[in-house]
């Protein structure tokens, strides 16, 4: 917004300039009531502001073509200026952001790679079709020797939901048929591995599609953490807090293959 409005100031004093200078060309905005350029300019911004004092006024054929073109015109940015301003005033605030870092510690017996994208401070906002999409870019070797970039799809245990208003863990598990599958944490640095995570959704009030996008190499990825729990539950008092200040924190965890008892 604070690049936008200046850019429309400018915009409307260089059209009224411009205006100005077409009155100028056809004689003058008002006859003889006209003197100089400067009631030329003072006419255009009044007719642009629709103010109309009645002091100046169109005379003559071209003068009235103008201000006909000139008010359709006009109402146009008008309409534009007054929708983006408007736009941008009732968007809330964005205060979802993704986690500091990924952790990869053993779900249900299978290592997990985690990350998690959620509220920072608990202001009510919500955001529905929410779909997120995780990516791996990591160095190979060919049958050569030679190593090369390449870019892998991995797949997420639930990679959609219908709303999101508070935390939002992703999860791709380290089996078989994942592509970090029986990868040493030295493997992870030497390939240098990097996760990228993006997510879109619609957001609620304005129905605009954002799309958020981060970035993990491998020092950002912790081995053998867990994130914390942001949810507490008081029993005596049947009350539920969710802590947004967590959002990266973690705790050591175990990570293994439960078939190879292979410790990361």
């Amino acid at each position: 917004l604070y690049i936008f409005l200046p850019e429309m100031l400018g915009y409307i004093f260089l059209f009224n300039l411009i205006s100005a200078f077409a009155y100028t060309l056809a004689g003058g905005c008002c006859g003889e009531d006209s003197d100089d350029f400067w009631d030329d300019f003072n006419f255009s911004f009044q007719t642009f502001t629709t103010i109309g004092y009645g002091e100046l006024y169109p005379v003559g054929v071209w003068s009235n073509m103008i201000v006909f073109f000139q008010g359709v015109h006009n109402l146009i940015i008008t309409t534009i200026f007054a929708g983006v301003v408007f736009t941008k005033f009732i968007r809330p605030p964005w205060k979802f952001k993704f986690s500091d870092c990924m952790v990869i510690q053993n779900v249900r017996g299978v290592p997990t790679l985690q990350v998690r994208f959620g509220n920072v401070d608990g202001e009510f906002t919500n955001v529905y079709n929410v779909s997120a999409n995780m990516y791996l870019k990591i160095t190979e070797k060919d049958a050569k020797g030679s190593p090369f970039r390449t870019v892998y799809n991995l797949e997420l245990l639930v990679d959609s939901r219908f709303e999101l208003r508070d935390v939002w863990t992703l999860q791709h598990r380290l089996d078989p048929e994942s592509p970090l599958f029986d990868r040493t944490v030295e493997e992870f640095n030497s390939q240098r591995v990097m996760v990228f995570v993006t997510i879109t959704g619609v957001d609620d009030i304005t129905g605009e599609t954002f799309c958020k996008t981060t970035g993990y190499e491998a020092e950002d990825i912790e081995y053998g953490y867990r994130f914390l729990d942001q949810v507490k539950y008081d029993a005596a008092a049947s009350v539920t807090t969710f802590d947004y200040a967590m959002l990266s924190e973690t705790q050591p965890a175990d990570v293994y293959y439960p078939l190879r008892g292979l410790q990361l």
